[in-house]
């Protein structure tokens, strides 16, 4: 067996206490038994580091148990099954709490042991490590602190068992860069409480047996996990590549489902994966989705569009979670990046993955499960959250906005919405034919879509809100900024505010204007809008300086808003600052911001024959 695929396990204590940390003695025997029975051989950390300095091999099913803390549980209920069961173990322990000193209340669930006790331990084949001195954060400490604390730690395990400490576990599991640089020169090993089977130096991951840990679930901390990319595809050339070198090193298998491609994209997909299957398109999203879901071998399922990458950074951060066993799945936050301002959500960003785009707005959905779940949803399929689900700070770089457009694709995205609608016409299926009216600018067929949603759910926010923006599309202004106030009502929404301030802009209400404008900004600090339409209503009201002062935020936050800089230039120009008002102008123009073109020819002209 080669060591990097040897699990360490972490427990804290064997004893019948009703906390998280507390396996029960019944617990801990059937996990031994069924690791006996199972033929599983415990090693040590020493003989785990030897293993992997000399790159040799270890007996098949090798496996580390680790006790952190040094309670009394592990000599009362652990030691004796241990031994009975032919394994061993190493101890973490906390000298200080030892001996009563500096334990806070938080950790006094269970006692302590004697020195006597792992005297007795130690003589008979189990390994002592150190757990520091007190258990504090060393990563708030000095390096001198942190070296006090180990050596005073060591002292102190060393005159009383007379052997040299060579293994160390951080306390609360927490380390930087720092912390592993003084570990590595002075300990064999150092534990961290990261699950997985990661180990690299100053930093072995470990997995987690805590009181509800199920028999089924303690099997499946012994292996690695396997993870499948799953994906749907159809003429995805311009992407696909970008996609599937992303995840390399991290999916163990890609599956890949085409529906129908005529350019190069599956001669790309075969680079990577053979794993390619042909399924005729037949206006189902979910359908094809579990097509490639029925292909899956892995434990974890991570689904991905060909127009998305993951960062090689978070590839750690999804391995590790992938040893969760209790967690059925994991939301994704999704960049769908785009210079679109206006789009909801819509904020800047300085992340060296947006590429060209200047901003990105979110969305989050379960795009990490384990095997066995299905797709639902002939349109905007999702996962269903059953079970326990996280949220993971894992972001997917969307770059759908780069795409080519296609008329055909909204025809049929209509299309799919409608027949939704026929098949379950629930408030969710209303909700997505409203959204489809209203992004073909069929606003009255959006507004009805959108008024039986509501019926069927009168509590719904998203719906709402986008019911009163497509009466104000339609100059239903009064009726907007009413639909926009109950979903203030329901929630404190900062889109809600910019609507309602851009109706009462409109209708020339400029003070109301003002304040909705402002909320929203304050609401969302990164709300580019919001900022460039007040600093505008600011402008009419005459309030220049604060005017221009708002418009340099937002500029700030999005420095090629066109728009932005025409409404800086028309306050510049006010207060006389004709040299200003000519570079706004021209930013103007150069964000895209047609209207801004007279005025600076103006400018120029002027600047002209007043420097002739």
């Amino acid at each position: 067996m080669k060591p990097v695929d040897v699990p360490i396990l972490m427990y804290h204590d064997i004893a019948p206490i009703d906390n998280t940390w507390c396996v029960s003695q019944l617990n801990f025997e059937v996990q031994l038994y069924w690791l006996k029975n199972n033929g599983y051989t415990t090693i040590s950390m020493s003989q785990l580091h030897g293993a992997l300095q000399e790159g040799s091999e270890l007996p098949e099913k090798s496996i580390v148990l680790t006790f952190d803390d040094g309670r009394r549980g592990v000599y009362t209920y652990a030691y004796p099954l241990l031994k009975r069961f032919g394994f061993i173990a190493t101890f973490y322990i906390v000298p200080g709490w030892l001996e009563g000193e500096g334990v806070p209340l938080s950790e006094k669930y269970t006692s302590f042991l004697a020195w006597d006790q792992i005297r007795e331990m130690a003589e008979t084949g189990f390994e002592v490590g150190s757990h520091s001195y007190v258990h504090r954060d060393l990563v708030k400490l000095s390096p001198k602190e942190v070296e006090h604390d180990f050596q005073k730690a060591e002292e102190s395990i060393e005159r009383h068992l007379g052997t040299k400490v060579e293994h160390v576990c951080y306390p609360y599991g927490f380390w930087n860069e720092e912390l592993t640089q003084i570990c590595i020169p002075r300990y064999k090993t150092a534990v961290t409480t990261q699950r997985g089977f990661g180990k690299k130096p100053g930093r072995f991951a470990r997995q987690w047996v805590l009181q509800n840990t199920s028999l089924e679930q303690f099997q499946k901390l012994l292996r690695k996990p396997w993870l499948s990319l799953c994906m749907i595809v159809r003429d995805e050339e311009q992407f696909l590549e970008d996609c599937l070198r992303s995840v390399q090193g991290l999916a163990d298998e890609i599956i890949i489902v085409d529906t129908g491609s005529k350019d190069k994209t599956k001669e790309i997909a075969a680079r990577y994966t053979p794993a390619i299957f042909d399924l005729p398109w037949q206006d189902d999203f979910a359908l094809a989705r579990n097509e490639s879901l029925k292909r899956a071998t892995g434990d974890w399922i991570l689904v991905l569009d060909a127009d998305e990458v993951l960062s090689p950074e978070d590839h750690a951060t999804i391995l590790e979670v992938c040893n969760e066993w209790d967690v059925a799945g994991f939301r994704l936050l999704t960049c769908n990046y785009s210079n679109n301002s206006t789009v909801s959500g819509w904020q800047p960003t300085v992340d060296v993955l947006a590429r060209s785009f200047q901003g990105w707005h979110p969305s989050l959905k379960i795009r990490l499960f384990q095997r066995g779940q299905q797709f639902v949803g002939r349109m905007h399929e999702m996962i269903p959250e059953t079970g326990m689900v996280k949220t993971l700070p894992v972001v997917v770089h969307h770059y759908g906005a780069l795409r080519k457009k296609d008329a055909g694709k909204k025809e049929k995205y209509l299309e799919l919405a409608q027949e939704k609608v026929k098949e379950t016409p629930d408030a969710q299926a209303f909700y997505e034919l409203g959204v489809q009216y209203k992004n073909r600018g069929e606003y009255a067929l959006a507004e009805e879509a959108l008024k039986q949603s509501l019926a069927l759910d009168g509590e719904a926010v998203v719906p709402q809100l986008n019911l009163a923006l497509v009466q104000q599309k339609q100059g239903k202004l009064d009726l907007a900024i009413e639909n926009y106030q109950k979903v203030i009502e329901k929630k404190q929404h900062p889109e809600a505010y910019f609507g309602a301030g851009y109706c009462h802009f409109v209708q020339n209400q400029l003070e109301k204007a003002e304040q909705y404008f402002r909320q929203a900004g304050e609401l969302q600090p990164t709300f580019v809008e919001a900022w460039v339409n007040l600093g505008g209503v600011c402008e009419k009201l005459g309030k220049l300086d604060e005017a221009l002062a708002i418009l340099r935020q937002a500029l700030r936050l999005a420095p090629q808003h066109g728009r932005g800089w025409y409404n800086a230039g028309v306050v510049c120009e006010k207060k006389g600052m004709i040299r200003e008002a000519a570079e706004s102008y021209r930013r103007a123009v150069s964000g895209g911001y047609e209207k801004a073109k007279g005025r600076l020819e103006h400018m120029k002209e002027f600047l002209s024959q007043n420097t002739q």
